[in-house]
């Protein structure tokens, strides 16, 4: 949950292999249902040096997040198109309007849309 702690996990295993840390960030009112309980602004103190890299839909099931895609909900929607990495290639506001289509549908999960952002570590 904190950025330094992240960030020195990912510098001292992870950086010489072929991984990209990321940060994963959703709106105050989704907050709570990702497991944040201290949300507080977050994604406001860290955005500036980020790059958005995407948006995804995700649920939480058996302590594991996933994605709208696990259950092909994106065949749903006409037009959506996808980033390199896989993730939504488009805004917050599109995220969020599917996230809301999708509630009840799918996985029992409340699905939480969020936006997938690299930071940089350098």
């Amino acid at each position: 949950m904190r950025r330094e702690d992240a960030v020195y996990f990912y510098t001292r295993f992870f950086k010489k292999h072929d991984c990209t840390l990321v940060a994963v960030s959703t709106d105050k009112e989704y907050a709570s249902l990702a497991g944040d309980k201290d949300f507080s602004d977050k994604y406001e103190k860290y955005s500036t040096d980020m790059e958005v890299i995407g948006c995804d839909v995700i649920g939480w099931d058996i302590s594991v997040f996933h994605s709208f895609l696990c259950n092909s909900l994106h065949k749903r929607f006409d037009g959506l198109k996808f980033s390199r990495y896989g993730l939504l290639d488009a805004d917050r506001s599109v995220a969020k309007n599917i996230a809301s289509e999708i509630q009840g549908k799918g996985e029992p999960v409340d699905w939480i849309p969020v936006e997938i952002c690299k930071p940089d570590i350098t």
